[in-house]
């Protein structure tokens, strides 16, 4: 028995961490939003189209080790699945129409954080994440956890883009530079993540808390210096140990496997958050969170304007 892991281009962080992982692997992938036509046939998650599956087929060649063309449902104990839309760009869009009332500005619709969570839990529950987890979850009774991208990495503040979308992004991303704003209004789209997985019967860990700096990722866990978009190797580390703990809470049936001392590399200890689902908060934890959040707004008021 595997734990299958599917995604785009932002699971291959997390492949490439794969040794801190106690449990054997096998990932499902292709680029960009290609895997919105898979389908469940005999069993088995594929390509819905002759174009996919050639596309599967050739990753799965290309990429040898664990990189499979098709999924067989029964056999796996579990599945994880990363990016594919679910991400925290949504909040960027909804905050350039609306805005919490000590952020609006003119021409601003002023609503409260129920109201904007609101709205990204029907945002994410659209995204090709939740199209395949509903899927997998019609066609199987496994553990089904979804997984979001990173945010963008810090340095797409500051970085000159050729591209028109990709200037278009980062004009999107302006009202959550500031550190403040990101810290208050992440929590909400970290909530808005756990409910929506809660409505579809999924779990959910959001970003590690420790890779973040406001609404960005810490330039540390940058991929490459020009990409502003995927995690590093370091990054995948953290999402395994909150997958781990996430996995060892649902209490799956999987092998693990037995490295040699050699072989095993910890998880950085900075890494070391709690996966976030709306049902696993204690009280306290959550009377902590609503405290960090009202000392963050008193910050933000109490500036010079």
């Amino acid at each position: 028995m595997t734990i299958s892991i599917i995604g785009n281009s932002h699971l291959v962080a997390l492949k490439l961490a794969d040794g801190d992982f106690p449990w054997a692997c096998s990932y499902f992938w292709s680029s960009g939003f290609n895997l919105r036509d898979v389908i469940v046939e005999d069993g088995k998650l594929v390509g819905g189209t002759k174009r996919l599956r050639r596309l599967l087929a050739e990753q799965s060649i290309k990429l040898g080790k664990n990189v499979q063309k098709e999924i067989e449902l029964k056999t796996s104990s579990a599945f994880i699945v990363v990016g594919l839309g679910l991400s925290p760009m949504y909040l960027a869009r909804a905050y350039n129409s609306v805005r919490l009332f000590n952020h609006v500005g003119r021409g601003m619709t002023v609503v409260s954080a129920d109201c904007l969570e609101e709205i990204l839990v029907a945002q994410l529950r659209s995204t090709t994440a939740f199209k395949i987890a509903r899927l997998l979850r019609e066609n199987c009774d496994k553990p089904i956890v979804v997984v979001p991208q990173p945010a963008p990495m810090e340095t797409a503040k500051t970085a000159v883009f050729r591209e028109a979308q990709q200037r278009r992004n980062v004009k999107l991303w302006q009202p959550l530079f500031d550190t403040d704003v990101g810290e208050m209004l992440m929590p909400i789209y970290v909530r808005a993540l756990a409910r929506a997985a809660d409505y579809e019967r999924l779990n959910a860990v959001a970003q590690p808390e420790a890779t973040l700096t406001g609404a960005f990722t810490r330039v540390e866990y940058q991929h490459a210096p020009d990409d502003h978009k995927h995690g590093s190797k370091s990054y995948g580390a953290h999402v395994l140990g909150a997958l781990k703990r996430e996995i060892e809470i649902i209490g799956i049936e999987a092998p693990v496997l037995e490295r040699s001392s050699s072989d095993s590399r910890s998880v950085p200890e900075r890494g070391e958050v709690a996966p976030v689902r709306s049902s696993l908060w204690s009280l306290s934890a959550m009377a902590a969170s609503l405290a960090r959040m009202r000392e963050k707004k008193a910050r933000f008021l109490s500036r010079p304007r």
